[in-house]
């Protein structure tokens, strides 16, 4: 099974700010899915507060690279520069929580939020019938996608920051922090 079923709940009535304000990376929250699924907590949103959404659910594949990143997102169709390509949505975990399960701090597949939340996508990693934001590489000299922290919303969303191309595989920065202790394994 690679999704559990969710449920939606209507946030606030906020106005999302104009797409001028996009790099702001502050925007509102129209609603937000919780999950609970094998006693887990999961958190999912919705409707994207910025950028048009994706043209369509199969706008992005999953396939595999190629090299040692294994798989990655490629785009199917012309993606335009502003898209709200996704959220980042998984287990929701606190920091106690999240050390207990990766002592070594080391996770491939989590996300924090701040320094009391994190999102864990381990589960949703391996089901690559369907995109997900978790399937995105990384590329600090490429990206084509940003990553915006909504702190206040709990959530983290992905913005694609120029057109991307039928093809072309959607790549972020994961930041520094992602790769201390393994910064032999990152490709440019």
């Amino acid at each position: 099974m690679c999704a559990p079923q969710t449920y939606t709940t209507p946030a606030k009535d906020v106005q999302p700010p104009p797409l001028a304000a996009f790099d702001l990376q502050i925007c509102a929250l129209p609603a937000t899915k919780s999950t609970a699924h094998r006693g887990r907590l999961y958190i999912c949103t919705g409707v994207p507060s910025a950028g048009p959404p994706l043209a369509a659910a199969d706008a992005v594949d999953v396939r595999p690279t190629g090299d040692i990143r294994g798989n990655g997102a490629y785009a199917v169709s012309h993606i335009s520069s502003g898209t709200h390509i996704g959220d980042y949505t998984g287990e929701l975990l606190d920091r106690a929580a999240f050390t207990d399960r990766y002592p070594d701090n080391q996770a491939d597949f989590a996300m924090a939020i701040d320094d009391e939340w994190v999102i864990d996508a381990a589960a949703i990693a391996p089901c690559t019938t369907s995109f997900h934001t978790v399937h995105m590489n990384h590329s600090r000299t490429r990206a084509n996608v940003r990553r915006y922290y909504k702190r206040r919303e709990g959530r983290i969303s992905f913005f694609a920051i120029r057109d991307i191309e039928p093809g072309e595989e959607l790549l972020y920065d994961y930041g520094r922090a992602y790769w201390y202790g393994r910064e032999h394994l990152e490709l440019p």
